[in-house]
């Protein structure tokens, strides 16, 4: 079984932002992203995040805005912490009741 290489996640995104003439303030002013969440990604400290959800989302804008293909960068992060992709899960659908007649309540 060969392995597959790993993305360097950080190095990449800062390498991008500084391609593109950017500070993390600039980063942090598009993105609504907070300086300290992009420079962990920058830094692949990815337990000074809030959490897998915040860190895949901060990761997709991230990447996203630097123009980066986002699900390469999350897929990634998602290998290297274990964590399965989001399933599409179960549709819901709304059931129509049928209301009960007034015959009905009225005679029982």
């Amino acid at each position: 079984m060969s392995a597959v290489p790993r993305l360097a996640l950080g190095p990449s995104l800062a390498a991008a932002r500084l391609a593109l003439g950017l500070d993390l303030r600039d980063a942090e002013r598009e993105t609504r992203i907070r300086t300290r969440y992009l420079a962990a990604l920058e830094d692949e400290d990815f337990d000074a995040l809030p959490g897998d959800a915040y860190a895949a989302g901060f990761l997709r804008t991230y990447a996203g805005y630097l123009g980066l293909d986002a699900d390469v960068y999350v897929e990634e992060l998602r290998r290297r912490r274990g964590t399965p992709a989001p399933s599409a899960g179960h549709v819901i659908t709304r059931v129509q009741r049928r209301r009960p007649s007034l015959r009905r309540i009225l005679l029982g």
